[in-house]
């Protein structure tokens, strides 16, 4: 239990005060400041290093009304149609860090992130696939299953299997089937 308050101090605005001092930038406005530094970069380094620290900040949930704020989510859906591997990867850590939220849920659903994340599951890169699944996973709903059956999913995670892939992906993957098994017929 004491370790459950020490984790639950990292996401706290009083901890996040504390934490950046009087002289530091407060979160916010660092967040604003990765989205232009993104936004305006022309370097590809940058940009991943940049999309980088953004999915690292999504696993927080103390960021999450920023990043709907700042469009964060908007832009992790548009790294998946990158054509870098890497920025690809970070959009969906990015994704996968913050999906357990149900408002984040809603911004993903409504911009179509559900078929960017069904694409997803035809990538070669291991974190890539495990970050697409397990988003999938944790976005468990009535109206995902029903986009599940209707973009055919599961054929592709069952595709997916056959292919023998890494023990981790291996296991989202038979979790997923689990969670949304292919519709009859």
């Amino acid at each position: 239990l004491d370790l459950i308050r020490v984790w639950m101090s990292f996401s706290t605005p009083t901890y996040l005060r504390d934490r950046t001092g009087k002289h530091g930038i407060p979160r916010f406005q660092y967040l604003q400041a990765l989205v232009t530094e993104f936004q305006e970069s022309q370097d590809a380094d940058e940009k991943e290093k940049v999309a980088c620290h953004l999915a690292n900040f999504a696993y927080d949930p103390i960021n999450y009304g920023w990043f709907r704020q700042l469009n964060v989510i908007d832009l992790f859906l548009d790294l998946l149609t990158e054509d870098s591997d890497r920025l690809v990867e970070f959009g969906l850590a990015g994704i996968c860090n913050c999906c357990c939220d149900p408002e984040n849920q809603a911004v993903i659903m409504e911009q179509d992130g559900v078929s960017l994340l069904v694409g997803a599951l035809d990538r070669v890169c291991p974190d890539s696939l495990a970050s697409a699944l397990a988003a999938l996973i944790m976005m468990q709903s009535d109206k995902l299953r029903a986009e599940l059956n209707r973009q055919g999913a599961a054929g592709r995670v069952q595709r997916l299997l056959q292919g023998k892939p890494p023990a981790g992906v291996g296991n989202l993957a038979r979790l997923f089937l689990e969670t949304y098994p292919p519709a009859p017929g």
